[in-house]
């Protein structure tokens, strides 16, 4: 079954589609909430999709969406043109999010919104993804291209007190050298939000524990940090 963009409304009227050969072969921009999430990815196919918006609204609903998204985009084959990723009220493990990062070559923006993951697990293995490709480029040896995605803009929301997300962030931003990247953080519930004594202490030390040469300031490699209130993603509902 093939439709077209005019046919995307359509199809959205339907709780759980029922062909698993619908073909959307000019959607660009796809958002899916709750209990359709799972149903519309295990069914859909939309190879130049740009904009992918997933997630669950309720507490009660928050499926594990790792294999249904991995198939989606296997049979999409949109993995070289989605270059933007909201994830919502959803649990990954480090592993899991880890692996839809690296099958995303061209993302540039990725939003995750009251995500449960271990933050230190995940940006640790980003980091040790990017360090090992570093290693082996210098000597001639694997790709010429890194294997974590460009990532200009890179949002963390409704992030727990208790998780040290700039710590492990910042030396995820580092590993990547002078890559540019916007990172907008916001705080489920903190009596003061982090001001920028806090996060110039954290970036400090973060260059201390690498040993940077010149104690390289955020500026310096294109890095740029906003701690915003709850809700105000850049990617608007």
């Amino acid at each position: 079954m093939r439709f077209s963009q005019q046919d995307v409304a359509l199809v959205a009227r339907f709780q759980t589609p029922t062909s698993n050969d619908i073909f959307l072969p000019k959607l660009r921009s796809l958002k899916l909430r709750n209990h359709i999430v799972p149903d519309y990815l295990d069914y859909i196919a939309a190879p130049v999709l740009t904009t992918l918006d997933i997630g669950f609204d309720q507490d009660n609903l928050r499926w594990a969406i790792h294999p249904h998204l991995h198939a989606f985009l296997e049979r999409s084959n949109c993995h070289d043109t989605l270059h933007t990723l909201r994830i919502t009220d959803t649990e990954f493990s480090p592993e899991e999010l880890i692996a839809v990062i690296l099958e995303l070559p061209r993302l540039k923006h990725l939003i995750l919104e009251n995500v449960v993951v271990q933050w230190h697990r995940f940006f640790d293995g980003l980091e040790n993804k990017y360090k090992a490709w570093r290693s082996h480029s210098g000597s001639g040896v694997g790709s010429a291209y890194p294997p974590v995605p460009p990532l200009n803009v890179l949002e963390l929301h409704q992030i727990s007190q208790k998780d040290a997300v700039l710590d492990s962030v910042f030396h995820f931003l580092y590993a990547r050298e002078r890559e540019p990247c916007q990172l907008i953080v916001s705080y489920e519930s903190l009596p003061k939000i982090p001001d920028e004594a806090r996060i110039q202490s954290t970036w400090e030390w973060i260059m201390e524990y690498n040993e940077s040469p010149g104690n390289a300031t955020r500026r310096d490699l294109g890095i740029h940090v906003s701690i915003v209130p709850l809700h105000l993603p850049m990617f608007r509902n």
